[in-house]
């Protein structure tokens, strides 16, 4: 079983047209897509937008609450959804104002960061129990009467405005 040494033999090469096609037209389809992405990006400039005044925390957080109330949430059966949005405005304004974490913090916690802010014992307890019918009414399905409700609207227009006086005649006095 031997196996004699051939020669080589020469093999004509024939290219593969077909191959080369193929390489140069994904080559030429890639570059005009990158070109169509680079000229789309290139268009998108972002505008200059123009600067809004949004007013002080305090006119921001009264305008949330008139449109709150113009939504007229109670009158559609939604007390629970007006209650959360109401006190998540109050909330919302003592964090930007008193840079406290008042989102994350319970009712009582709360009313301890801002003891040092609301020291009248009659705003202090009638905030604390617009922060507990929030509790009650999202939390143990009570239902307040109408009056209840306005005296809500009332006492978290107060609170805020008392708080936003107290602030601005330390920044005055300082």
């Amino acid at each position: 079983d031997y196996h004699d040494i051939k020669d080589i033999i020469e093999v004509e090469v024939k290219p593969n047209y077909f191959l080369y096609a193929a390489i140069a037209a994904s080559t030429i389809v890639l570059v005009i897509i990158t070109w169509l992405i680079i000229k789309k990006l290139k268009k998108k400039k972002p505008l200059a937008a123009k600067p809004l005044y949004k007013g002080t925390a305090l006119q921001q957080a009264l305008q949330q609450i008139k449109e709150l109330q113009q939504e007229n949430l109670i009158a559609a059966g939604k007390t629970k959804l007006f209650y959360t949005r109401l006190t998540a405005v109050c909330r919302d304004y003592f964090q930007e104002q008193l840079q406290v974490r008042s989102p994350q913090a319970t009712s009582d916690e709360l009313m301890l960061l801002l003891g040092v802010y609301l020291q009248d014992e009659k705003k202090r307890t009638s905030f604390y129990q617009l922060l507990r019918l929030g509790d009650a009414v999202k939390f143990a399905k009570y239902i307040p009467a109408e009056e209840q409700n306005k005296q809500a609207v009332e006492t978290a227009i107060t609170s805020l405005q008392h708080i936003d006086a107290l602030i601005q005649n330390i920044k005055r006095n300082a």
